[in-house]
């Protein structure tokens, strides 16, 4: 079994964040991603998915997810999906409210 190594630190990690939280909020100490360095290329077309855009559509789709279908703490959420840009934005939205995720 080969042993990962490396010499430089690595970051903490803060262990009371969502992982939506940690990938679509700002914290102190994680680095940046510059403007022109898309969050999701689609794959099909080639289209670049910006931060923003991914954010946006995140907790749009949470906000529909909760008044809609009145999704919340403890819910399961079902996603049937192909590999596509719009799935970890729907994995996130059902996170946000505190649902558990099961895929198919």
């Amino acid at each position: 079994m080969a042993l990962f190594q490396v010499d430089t630190p690595l970051p903490h990690i803060p262990d009371n964040l969502t992982i939506p939280q940690f990938m679509l909020r700002e914290i102190d100490g994680r680095p940046v991603r510059p403007r022109n360095v898309p969050f999701f290329i689609e794959d099909a077309t080639g289209r670049k998915i910006t931060y923003e855009e991914v954010h946006y559509r995140t907790y749009s789709l949470a906000n529909a997810l909760s008044l809609r279908w009145n999704v919340g703490l403890n819910d399961v959420v079902c996603i049937l999906s192909p590999n596509h840009v719009d799935y970890m934005p729907a994995v996130w939205a059902a996170q946000i409210l505190g649902a558990i995720i099961t895929q198919v």
